[in-house]
């Protein structure tokens, strides 16, 4: 009987320990963190900012990345960090992809989806100071240079205000000649400065009309004798002596004619 009751209890403790360690693996597999489900990407100025969703039962979260996609597990990896999260350091105009893993304190997760994104610079300041000389049928544009600017637009418009919907002249370099405008006719400008990561706001707004020039003051004169002939009647104690006269005064030439 003792031995039959041996056997009972090793038969019923290998089927427990059996059912035991099946059921281990699937409860831990089970336990895992979901997979991170969207991933987002904000660049910067030498920074690209990683956003994700959470996943409820994660407690930190990896970040991978590369600057060539697919980003894998055996890519480089940033442990422990938490959404948003600032990729600092980086290479304006280099474009890195990223990926998320969610941990718990029974392993890693999936990989997320894949997203991308470029750092980029600031744009130019914006020009501060313009300057209109008005001429015959043209303007004259002038403004300082902005450091970071690599090219510049001319906006100008006859009626007040310019904006970016107006006529724009591309490339302009200062100083620019606007010709073919006409005098008497005000004419309004804006400047914007551009480098390759985009467009400063509009500059203050100057206005200036395109006169004819003042004629230039008379540098000799002409000097003109005018010789008039005229009549004179001359006397003497005696009488009347009639006498006709002529020639520029006070050079006067007279014929006294007989009474």
């Amino acid at each position: 009987m003792t031995k039959w009751m041996r056997a009972i209890a090793t038969a019923l403790i290998a089927a427990v320990v059996a059912g035991c360690g099946g059921g281990s693996d699937d409860d831990e597999s089970a336990a895992l963190p979901a997979a991170v489900a969207s991933v987002s990407v904000a660049p910067g100025d030498a920074v690209n900012t990683v956003q994700w969703s959470a996943v409820d039962s994660a407690t930190s979260y990896n970040l991978y990345w590369s600057d060539a996609s697919p980003v894998t597990k055996s890519s480089a990896v940033i442990k422990g960090v938490a959404s948003p999260y600032e990729h600092k350091g980086l290479t304006n105009g280099k474009r890195l992809h990223y990926r998320v893993t969610a941990l718990n304190q029974y392993g890693e997760s999936e990989l997320s989806p894949e997203a991308n994104g470029m750092p980029v610079g600031p744009p130019p300041a914006a020009v501060t100071s313009l300057s209109v000389q008005p001429g015959d049928g043209i303007n004259t544009v002038q403004w300082p240079a902005i450091q970071t600017a690599t090219s510049y637009d001319l906006y100008w418009s006859e009626t007040s205000p310019v904006t970016t919907s107006s006529a724009v002249i591309k490339n302009a370099v200062s100083p620019f000649v606007h010709d073919g405008r006409t005098n008497g006719k005000l004419v309004y400008y804006a400047v914007v400065a551009l480098n390759e990561w985009g467009a400063s706001a509009l500059s203050i707004e100057v206005g200036a009309m395109p006169v004819a020039p003042v004629p230039a003051a008379p540098t000799t004169l002409t000097r003109l004798r005018v010789t008039p002939a005229w009549r004179w009647r001359g006397t003497r104690s005696r009488g009347p002596i009639p006498t006709t006269c002529t020639g520029p005064r006070p050079r006067v030439w007279c014929r006294v004619r007989p009474a």
